[in-house]
């Protein structure tokens, strides 16, 4: 089976990537998403990310963001992944999925083999956990703000409500 990615990264480039080519793909966003600028002492690292469809090996570019003087990986950043984040969010997605379409953690990562992504149970508990936590901040942020009226300039009406037993 024969197959070609036509590729463009970040920057505009575009490079061609077959099955059979000897010419490995890289990403290469060398500039930081949010300032636009190109990293500072940036040198080229490998990382290892696991996918839907398996364990992706990239080199990306590793530096320091000249505006607000962090170090990170521009094309980590650019794409959402938290630091040391080792799983793509398509996959964390499908396996929280299946976290909650299961009874068990064990259940979830037994299903995850059926689709090709063999993974522990301790790791569903850990995903589930750590997105648990993401929410649960969420839902307390949201929370500290009341409601806003939908239509404010609307009068008050008086409304009464009569709740009546249906017992004989």
């Amino acid at each position: 089976m024969s197959w070609k990615f036509w590729s463009k990264d970040v920057n505009g480039h575009v490079s061609a990537w077959s099955k059979g080519s000897k010419k490995k793909q890289t990403a290469k966003a060398g500039f930081f998403p949010l300032s636009g600028r190109k990293a500072h002492h940036r040198r080229k690292e490998r990382m290892r990310l696991r996918t839907v469809v398996g364990v992706v090996e990239l080199r990306v570019w590793h530096g320091k963001d000249p505006q607000d003087k962090h170090w990170g990986c521009p094309v980590r950043e650019q794409w959402g992944l938290q630091k040391h984040q080792q799983m793509s969010v398509a996959l964390e997605e499908r396996l929280a999925f299946t976290a909650t379409a299961t009874a068990t953690y064990r259940e979830a990562a037994l299903v995850a083999t059926k689709w090709g992504s063999a993974v522990d149970d301790s790791v569903m508990h850990a995903l589930v956990q750590r997105l648990g936590s993401k929410a649960e901040v969420q839902t307390q942020q949201r929370l500290k703000k009341p409601p806003q009226e939908s239509q404010p300039q609307r009068r008050a009406i008086e409304l009464a409500i009569l709740m009546a037993d249906g017992a004989h």
